[in-house]
C-alpha cells in the first residue's frame, strides 16, 4: 500500500477514504497529502463547510457513482483549498474520493450551490422539508440500486386520522402544526438512511432497510411512533395515526432501477399494499398498525 501512496502522489494529491453510508469514516485507504491530518475526524461531513452540506448529501446518498466540483474544505482540516469529490462503489463498499486542487473558483461553487438549493427545493414537500413524491422516488431508487438484493425493505404508510377534525375546528394553521407536530416527533425517531415522504395533506410514506432478525425493522419503527404520536393526546393539535406495513424483497425491486418511470410505477404497487393495510387499521378503530400478507411471510407478529 506504502508503494501505491508513493507512486499516486507523483501524479496526484488525493485522498481515499472508506466510509460507511452514513459517512462515519471506516478506513484511510490512500492519502497522499501530508499536511491533512484525516485521523481526527470520524466522519466526512466534518471535513467540509457547512454550506457545502446539501452538495455532500448528494453525494452520499446516490447508489450511482457521481462527481462534486471544487468543494471547500472546513478551516478545521488547516487546508485551505478547494477539492473533487467523488463516490464509489464496490461489492457494498463505499469509497470517498478526495482530489486537491490549488486554484480557488468561486463563481463555480456558488454556481453548484444554487443548483443544489434549487434541486432540493424540488425534491421537498415545502411545509415539512420531507421528500415529496418525486425526490422520494429518486430517493428509494437510490436506495436499492446501492443495497444487497438479499435485503428487504420495510414500506410504512400512514395517515393521521383526525387532520380534517383540527382543520375544520380551530382552522388549516392548526392543522398545519398537527401535521408538523407529527413530522418533529417521526424525524426525532428514525433513522438517517430511513427515507421519508408526503404523499398527499395527511398521507405520509417510510421506507427503511430491515435489519437481519426475527422482528421487522420497519414495524418497530411504526409501533414506537404511534406510542410516541398518541402520547400527545391532550393538545389541541394532536392526532392519532392508522398505519400499514408492507415488506418487499431489494431484488425484486431492482428489476426496474434503471428506468425511473417503471421503477415508479413498481413502487406505486408496493405503496398501495401498505396504503391497504392502513385502510384496514381506520376500519378496525384507528390509532394503530396492521400489516400485509406478505410481511406475515418473513415476521410474526
Amino acid at each position: 500500500m506504502k508503494e501505491i501512496q508513493n507512486i499516486l502522489s507523483l501524479f496526484l494529491d488525493i485522498v481515499i477514504l472508506e466510509i460507511d453510508p452514513d459517512g462515519n469514516i471506516l478506513n484511510t485507504v490512500i492519502n497522499t497529502n501530508e499536511d491533512f491530518q484525516i485521523s481526527k475526524f470520524k466522519n466526512v461531513y466534518e471535513l467540509f463547510t457547512k454550506e457545502e452540506k446539501f452538495r455532500l448529501k448528494r453525494v452520499l446518498e446516490t447508489g450511482f457513482d457521481v462527481k462534486k466540483k471544487f468543494m471547500e474544505l472546513d478551516k478545521s482540516t488547516g487546508i485551505d483549498e478547494f477539492v473533487d469529490v467523488n463516490l464509489y462503489e464496490k461489492d457494498y463498499n463505499r469509497y470517498l474520493f478526495i482530489q486537491f486542487f490549488e486554484s480557488n473558483r468561486d463563481r463555480e461553487v456558488i454556481y453548484d450551490r444554487y443548483i443544489e438549493k434549487l434541486t432540493n427545493l424540488a425534491e421537498r414537500d415545502p411545509l415539512t422539508k420531507v421528500f415529496n413524491r418525486k425526490g422520494f422516488d429518486e430517493k428509494v431508487r437510490r436506495l436499492v440500486n446501492s443495497s444487497d438484493p438479499k435485503k428487504r425493505l420495510g414500506i410504512i404508510y400512514f395517515d393521521m386520522d383526525n387532520l380534517k377534525t383540527i382543520n375544520d375546528t380551530y382552522g388549516h394553521k392548526m392543522g398545519d402544526k398537527a401535521i408538523l407536530n407529527v413530522i418533529d416527533i417521526l424525524t426525532s425517531t428514525i433513522r438517517e438512511r430511513d427515507i421519508v415522504a408526503r404523499l398527499g395533506g395527511d398521507e405520509f410514506i417510510i421506507v427503511v432497510e430491515e435489519i437481519t432478525g426475527s422482528k421487522s425493522t420497519a414495524h418497530g419503527l411504526a409501533q414506537r411512533l404511534l406510542k410516541a404520536v398518541s402520547k400527545e393526546k391532550d393538545k389541541q393539535y394532536s392526532s392519532t395515526l392508522s398505519m400499514g406495513v408492507h415488506i418487499v424483497e431489494v431484488e425484486d425491486m431492482s428489476k426496474n432501477v434503471e428506468d425511473s418511470e417503471k421503477f415508479s410505477e413498481q413502487l406505486n404497487n408496493q405503496i398501495e399494499k401498505a396504503d391497504k393495510a392502513a385502510y384496514q387499521s381506520k376500519k378496525n378503530g384507528r390509532n394503530q398498525v396492521s400489516v400485509t400478507k406478505e410481511f406475515l411471510k418473513y415476521y410474526k407478529l
